[in-house]
């Protein structure tokens, strides 16, 4: 389930993550991006682990994909859905000693 909505840009220094995702069930695969953007609504990296690698330590990640933003949080199980290495990845990222949140948009 996709929502259409206008973007809004973070505050001060906190930088979004806005991520989408698809699912193919028929192939048991799925799809996941992301694009990190400050403020100025300027592009400031791709990818989920970039915000890290960019030295950013307060970050929200957004995803209009209620299925990803349901993988992605604490209580899911990932060892039990398609691309279950994937999921468990970003449970493992976003445990690192940062302020990362996923928010559904």
């Amino acid at each position: 389930m996709s929502l259409l909505v206008d973007w809004n840009p973070p505050h001060g220094t906190t930088v979004k993550v806005n991520c989408d995702a698809i699912v193919f069930n028929d192939h048991l695969m799925t799809g996941f991006g992301c694009v990190i953007r400050d403020s100025g609504r300027f592009w400031v990296k791709r990818d989920l682990t970039l915000a890290w690698e960019c030295g950013l330590r307060d970050v929200s990640y957004e995803t209009d994909s209620l299925d990803a933003f349901l993988a992605t949080q604490p209580s899911s199980h990932p060892e039990h859905v398609a691309d279950a290495d994937l999921i468990m990845k970003i449970h493992e990222v976003l445990k690192w000693n940062w302020n990362a949140k996923v928010v559904l948009i």
